[in-house]
């Protein structure tokens, strides 16, 4: 078991309900980072597996690119929200840019773990 994949699909699982609970279940795409999440701890259980381990880190990296790249639309709204300013739905925000840590965190430790 990959612990960081583990870890990281069930936070972004985290994030994902919690925004959509958050935001009164009325929004089904704030479930988008869950949607990404369970998959990625899914495969997180299969990475030691050995014939299947290898297609299950490239799926964990990519969903991960994924998750990024949808959610960094959220980024240029944070510096407004942290300093009080008023933002179209700052939940989505927060829920973006959590998304965009949390991801971009384990592509940067998918990546230094290449070169060991």
């Amino acid at each position: 078991m990959s612990l960081a994949s583990v870890a990281t699909g069930l936070a972004l699982t985290t994030v994902g309900v919690g925004a959509w609970a958050t935001s009164g279940r009325t929004s089904p795409t704030a479930l988008i980072p869950a949607f990404i999440g369970l998959p990625m701890a899914a495969a997180g259980f299969i990475e030691p597996i050995p014939l299947a381990g290898r297609s299950a880190r490239r799926a964990t990296f990519v969903l991960a690119l994924a998750a990024v790249g949808g959610a960094s639309r959220g980024l240029p709204k944070l510096p407004a929200l942290l300093t009080g300013q008023k933002v179209d739905r700052p939940i989505a925000v927060v829920a973006q840019s959590a998304t965009v840590a949390l991801a971009g965190a384990y592509l940067g430790w998918r990546v230094v773990t290449l070169f060991r």
